[in-house]
């Protein structure tokens, strides 16, 4: 083929996978009113079908296809399976979990990022997409109290939105270079306190991250379920007199089992008392903070170092939307960036972080307005540096009860108090 032919081969081809605007518009149109009639007829279906794994796999073919199907008849094929065959918590009687029922308006918004598909690796790559990502992380601050100039990423969920605000603290507070000699480069424990009645994302943590569960302190619960903070006063004592080094206090902001919030503004105080991080993991009922009748300690997550909050649930996010917010975002810099050569990042800066590279849109729907709810897109990628124009050198170092409980019946670092072309 000469390279005429060729040229006039590339310019005729057409890929598999393509679709005219024409074709995506049909199918997107009749996937649309598929979605748009189960949503008008939810409240009708039953909230799930009991069906075993061993049935529910008899729908789905053996084996890898032999060939492709038309678009559009995957599509409708793949939504029919779906809606006959998923539990619906959406559904007005649906009273199972925590997690809401998203807004349609958010479906909408994931296709639009889909479509325009940002690469979030760096601001240049996705300019408007970086900039909502920096004001959403502003937003979700304000919306709770916490300082809106604080550093902030969008990930997956509640275990993720911990998990960065674990290492945050981490790295804050190591008296030694972590990052250079691991745990193992000092003497004694670095420790972290927290109840029974806290989530399992912390032994995840101190699993993955190399601590080990013994670095965990088990902190005392009163008659509500709430942290003892006398104890944990007297337990940071006698673990420094041991040689070891405490650096993270875990407060809860709704437990996942009776909605218990501790008591954050004495855990605050104990925090600042021993130069130790105090984090808040908010993401079964931290965004509760907004309301104007919210509990003084659930309103003192804003004196927190960092919080975790989940979109997914009271905002009406679709899955899957977890935020980490840390006060100050060199905290964040400390453990995400990574010294590389600004000609291999020419446009960002001498720092950088792995990145998810993937965008989601979510909408916003707040308890604290009765009108129409915005809509914000939630870009999720990791830090790719604190400025997107060239930097001489990496960052330095760096419903209420009676009982005052929150029972209701991957990675980006974003200055949120920047303006202009920033990627932080």
């Amino acid at each position: 083929m000469g390279s005429q032919e060729g040229r006039r081969w590339l310019r005729n081809r057409r890929a598999s996978i393509e679709m005219s605007g024409a074709e995506f518009r049909q199918a997107g149109h009749r996937l649309v009113d598929m979605i748009a009639d189960l949503l008008d007829s939810m409240r009708e279906l039953p909230v799930c079908r009991d069906q075993r794994p061993s049935r529910i796999r008899t729908r789905l073919p053996v084996g890898l296809p032999p060939s492709g199907a038309e678009p559009a008849e995957l599509l409708e094929e793949t939504a029919q399976l779906i809606f006959d065959n998923s539990l619906f918590n959406g559904h007005p009687r649906f009273f199972g979990y925590i997690t809401s029922s998203a807004a349609p308006l958010g479906a909408l918004s994931d296709l639009l990022a889909a479509a325009v598909n940002p690469n979030l690796g760096g601001w240049q790559l996705s300019p408007m997409a970086s900039e909502i990502e920096r004001q959403a992380v502003s937003w979700i601050a304000e919306f709770i109290g916490f300082p809106k100039d604080c550093g902030g990423l969008f990930v997956s969920g509640g275990n993720a939105a911990n998990f960065n605000c674990f290492l945050a603290a981490r790295a804050a507070k190591a008296p030694w270079d972590l990052r250079q000699a691991g745990l193992a480069g000092g003497a004694g424990k670095m420790l972290v306190y927290a109840t029974d009645e806290a989530h399992t994302w912390i032994q995840k943590a101190v699993d993955l991250f190399g601590h080990g569960n013994d670095a965990i302190r088990k902190i005392p619960t009163d008659e509500v379920q709430r942290a003892d903070v006398r104890s944990l006063r007297g337990q940071i004592t006698r673990d420094r007199e041991q040689g070891d080094h405490p650096f993270l206090i875990v407060a809860s902001a709704g437990t996942v089992s009776t909605g218990a919030i501790d008591p954050v503004r004495e855990m605050a105080a104990i925090a600042r008392e021993h130069d130790l991080w105090l984090h808040v993991d908010g993401a079964y009922g931290g965004l509760a903070a907004a309301l104007p009748s919210a509990s003084p300690d659930l309103k003192a997550l804003a004196d927190a170092d960092s919080v975790a909050v989940d979109p997914h649930k009271w905002l009406y996010s679709p899955l899957e939307a977890g935020c980490a917010l840390v006060r100050h975002e060199q905290a964040m810099l400390d453990f995400l960036a990574q010294p590389q050569s600004a000609a291999a990042w020419p446009w960002s800066t001498a720092s950088v972080a792995w990145s998810s590279r993937r965008a989601r849109c979510y909408s916003r729907s707040t308890s604290a307005s009765a009108g129409a709810s915005p809509f914000i897109c939630l870009p999720r990628r990791v830090f790719s540096g604190p400025s997107a124009r060239p930097r001489q050198s990496a960052p330095g170092r760096y419903s209420k009860r009676r009982d005052g409980s929150a029972n209701p019946s991957t990675i980006r670092c974003s200055r949120v108090g920047a303006s202009g072309p920033t990627a932080s």
